[in-house]
């Protein structure tokens, strides 16, 4: 099984116990519980993005044809959504030196 898959599944199953943590901690409130269905949650949707990354990098490279059209798709669509530029989001980084490093971090 590919990667992704795997980590598509991972993320499933993750995400569904975090709903079913969130659902016994309503009947059995402990802070155990409350901690799994926090973590599984965070987990999950980690492991989800990573898969649509990784979906996104093979098509990269396995679908080259039409792949200015999804660009400008994608330029159209940030517009659209008033998502700062890149250019704007380095500037506000670099003026939050402790942000910047917690992004760092984060990412690495």
């Amino acid at each position: 099984m590919p990667l992704w898959q795997q980590a598509a599944v991972g993320a499933g199953a993750l995400l569904a116990l975090a709903v079913v943590a969130r659902v016994v901690h309503r009947w059995w409130p402990r802070r155990g519980v409350e901690l799994v269905a926090a973590a599984s949650r965070e987990a999950g949707t980690i492991l989800g993005l990573f898969t649509l990354w990784q979906i996104a990098r093979i098509l990269g490279v396995t679908r080259v044809a039409g792949g200015i059209e999804r660009a400008e798709w994608i330029w159209r669509a940030e517009q659209w959504l008033h998502l700062p530029s890149e250019v704007a989001m380095e500037r506000f980084m670099l003026g939050h030196e402790g942000l910047l490093r917690a992004a760092n971090d984060f990412y690495g």
